[in-house]
């Protein structure tokens, strides 16, 4: 078993401390005639697996240990938590130790006394996802006990055997899984933010105790290796809990997230930290490009359209996202083949949809009556068929979000869209609200009268698409066409895309076309369009 230590920080966040911060600090007490220099020994345990709940992982308990570099700061409580000069350091290493030392300061018999470790500036950030880790830079911790009497230099406390130290923050243990496939999640960055308040934001990042500054925010992992077992150091400023919104970058771009239903307290009824082994089901992927949809609103896209295949001529449906962004079925089976009310005469894969209600299963109907249509929307993203296939958290954009972010939003580029080809397949470029002409060079970008042929439109290489645009959270809608009964049109050279505003027999959607660019144009509810959902940017 590796010896690794526990971790603590600080009381909870918003207590007032005057401390020093460095070892010049230390060395440079005021000279003060009643100050002494004592001697002070005590035993010290880091604590059982039940109060502790340390570092290092056996299997079945979470084990802690001291080593003899470690440095024990000791603060008189009662004397508004002045710093003693000195310090205590263990004698042995192991579970529990002796901690002796010399301190300079003003104690008497009646002080409560405070011991902590390691320095009093807290720091959280930097954090690689392994115990190891936590253990070398995280690990903070304090105990407390009473003087009893003062024998000459020698300071005697109650309780007179062993002190306990507690780790004054959680460690948590996330095991990370993609819900649609149930596949393990091994991010490069894993963001852990929570929200205590309406006013306060985050977890304590750091905390300088001499000027009693705290940070909170969000805390981002950056994994040492390849896993999806990140364990995470984390202190809460609310012990009441906050709710949590996890963030997954992969390496191939991919964005995984998941937002708690409610608070999540690592904190007992005692406000002790304890040790949490947490499987997160993530939703996505989703493409790592943010873009703003209202001025306060931005949300991630997925991976692809929307599709539902069938073997059984559509008696049962699996729904999931593309494989890859140009992905499109097309004029040809089994978007030409539906039939009434979600039933197909070929097998295979429909990613053409009326604006849908339950009567007509989600749209997999060729009825082209727009009556047959009518009744209250059911966002794709919301039902839960769709979300056995893709997850929770994806919806429907809304008219008003189509038009600000081909047309409104603020970007660092100034532009929103490009008409392109991308592997082959003609189609419009999303750029997110950051994205940099430098990337890569785009000529037929915010056109409107702009056909989609080969000639007038930018051409981008698999190559270029995976090295300049997936790294930079591009997001690419192939032209669809549109479905009409059982006959679709235009699949090469039109886009329609719904959105989730309807009035009537008359839904939104999002055309464009060689002549122009509709964000919200009207369109019977009948036709079978695209879907592409959209995951919220917490």
């Amino acid at each position: 078993m590796t010896d690794i230590k526990t971790l603590a920080a600080l009381f909870i966040a918003g207590s007032a401390f005057t401390a020093c911060s460095s070892d010049d600090d230390f060395a440079e007490q005021p000279e003060n005639p009643a100050q002494k220099t004592y001697t002070l020994t005590i035993n010290a345990s880091k604590g059982d697996d039940a109060q502790t709940r340390a570092l290092s992982f056996d299997g079945s308990t979470l084990n802690a240990s001291w080593v003899t570099t470690e440095k024990v700061y000791v603060y008189n409580a009662t004397n508004n938590m002045a710093l003693l000069g000195g310090y205590l350091q263990p004698q042995t290493a192991g579970a529990s130790t002796t901690l002796t030392g010399e301190l300079t300061g003003t104690v008497n018999s009646t002080s409560s006394i405070m011991f902590r470790f390691p320095r009093p500036i807290l720091d959280y950030s930097g954090q690689v996802g392994t115990l190891e880790d936590i253990a070398a830079k995280y690990d903070y911790a304090e105990g407390k006990a009473v003087v009893s009497s003062i024998s000459g230099s020698t300071i005697n406390t109650v309780p007179s055997g062993t002190v306990t130290f507690t780790n004054q923050q959680a460690i948590v243990k996330f095991t990370l899984i993609d819900k649609a496939s149930g596949n393990a999640i091994n991010p490069t960055k894993l963001t852990i933010a929570g929200k205590a308040s309406d006013q306060e934001d985050g977890f304590e990042v750091n905390k300088v105790e001499s000027t009693s500054t705290v940070t909170y925010g969000d805390i981002v992992i950056t994994p040492s290796g390849s896993t999806n077992v990140i364990y995470a150091a984390l202190r809460q400023r609310n012990p009441g809990g906050n709710t949590i919104t996890l963030t997954a970058e992969t390496a191939s771009g991919d964005i995984y997230t998941y937002t708690t239903p409610s608070r999540v307290s690592f904190q007992d009824q005692d406000s002790k930290y304890g040790y949490n082994e947490i499987t997160v089901k993530m939703v996505g992927p989703c493409i790592s490009g943010k873009f703003s949809v209202s001025s306060s609103k931005q949300v991630y896209f997925s991976k692809g359209n929307l599709q539902a295949t069938t073997s059984d001529l559509g008696a049962t449906w699996t729904w999931a996202f593309a494989t890859n962004q140009w992905d499109k079925i097309g004029a040809v089976a089994a978007n030409t083949s539906i039939s009434d009310n979600k039933t197909v005469s070929t097998n295979g894969t429909v990613d053409l949809f009326g604006w849908s209600t339950d009567g007509t299963y989600l749209g997999i109907n060729n009825n082209t009556i727009n009556s047959a249509y009518s009744g209250d929307f059911v966002d794709w993203g919301s039902h839960a068929d769709v979300i056995a296939g893709i997850g929770t958290g994806w919806r429907t954009l809304t008219s008003n979000e189509w038009r600000y972010l081909l047309a409104t939003r603020t970007t660092t580029s100034n532009k929103h869209y490009c008409k392109a080809q991308v592997n082959g397949v003609a189609g419009v470029i999303l750029l997110p609200d950051d994205w940099s002409t430098g990337y890569y060079t785009l000529n037929k970008c915010d056109v409107e009268n702009l056909s989609f042929n080969a000639s007038d439109i930018d051409k981008i290489s698999l190559y270029d698409w995976n090295h300049n645009f997936v790294p930079h959270g591009a997001v690419f809608l192939p032209t669809t066409g549109q479905r009409d009964g059982s006959s679709v049109t235009n699949d090469n050279g039109r886009l329609y895309y719904w959105s989730a505003t309807g009035s009537n027999e008359i839904a939104n959607q999002m055309y464009i076309a060689g002549n122009a660019v509709y964000p919200d144009t009207g369109g019977g509810r009948h036709f079978g369009n695209a879907i592409r959902l959209v995951h919220d940017v917490k």
